[in-house]
């Protein structure tokens, strides 16, 4: 997939100095995917790897349900979580914002990118019902057969399976970071990936929940990293601090 890095937002060309005096370095520029047919390549990967999960969705459950997951494992698992869980998202954002005040201004995208994700695999759930893995009749014999009536509205937990908010939030967030934070796409994708093998490890979702999250999440994030929207805003957050500092 071709990329483009741009600059976001343009800074004027001079030299920046911090509070006490020393020089503070660039920000370093967005790299996101460039508008094109192959920006769908990888949600089309995820959503046909969905479909082909449906023939070992129960298959997977029985397997996790069954607990034969080595112990340090389902530890590593536990704590990849909060790559996909709201609070966890927050406090890293912070974090990133903290260590590297440059970007600050890309915190609007980098939430959308995220949290964006898992809002709209939420919407989703309230239009198709599934039961989850943890709450499915053992005489299920069907993937299909997991799947509820359509426009179901809200309901209990148990059936909102589909698909992963959790998978939907992480991968948005592996895309963001990566834009930013290029040298470490593997590592984003690595927490991406254990925090959905958790959700299925878990008996919260069936494999083709967190494939078809991935795809959400993918979708939600490319759209807001070319957003024009997220490009006006970080401008004028950029434009105010700037006036700030030379005011001071």
């Amino acid at each position: 997939m071709s990329e483009t890095t741009i600059p976001l937002p343009a800074r004027p060309a001079r030299a920046s100095t911090s509070a006490i005096g020393r020089a503070v370095a660039p920000r370093q520029a967005l790299v996101r995917p460039a508008f094109s047919w192959s920006i769908w390549l990888a949600p089309a990967a995820f959503l046909a790897a969905g479909v082909a999960a449906l023939g070992i969705d129960l298959a997977v459950a029985a397997q996790c349900r069954a607990r034969i997951m080595p112990s340090f494992v389902k530890e590593i698992l536990y704590h990849a979580e909060s790559f996909g869980h709201a609070v966890g998202v927050i406090l890293i954002l912070v974090g990133t914002v903290q260590i590297d005040r440059r970007n600050w201004t890309r915190l609007p995208r980098l939430i959308s990118c995220s949290l964006g994700a898992g809002l709209a695999a939420n919407v989703i759930k309230l239009l198709v019902s599934r039961t989850r893995p943890n709450a499915l009749p053992p005489e299920t014999q069907s993937a299909l057969a997991t799947f509820g009536e359509l426009l179901p509205g809200l309901r209990p937990a148990s059936q909102q399976s589909f698909p992963s908010a959790h998978t939907s939030t992480a991968v948005g967030l592996a895309v963001a970071l990566s834009a930013s934070y290029p040298g470490g796409r593997l590592f984003f994708a690595a927490m991406a990936f254990l925090c959905a093998m958790h959700r299925v490890n878990g008996c919260a979702h069936f494999v083709s929940d967190v494939c078809v999250g991935a795809a959400v999440g993918w979708i939600v994030s490319s759209w807001c990293l070319r957003a024009p929207a997220f490009d006006r805003l970080e401008q004028k957050l950029a434009a105010k601090w700037e006036g700030r500092a030379i005011a001071e």
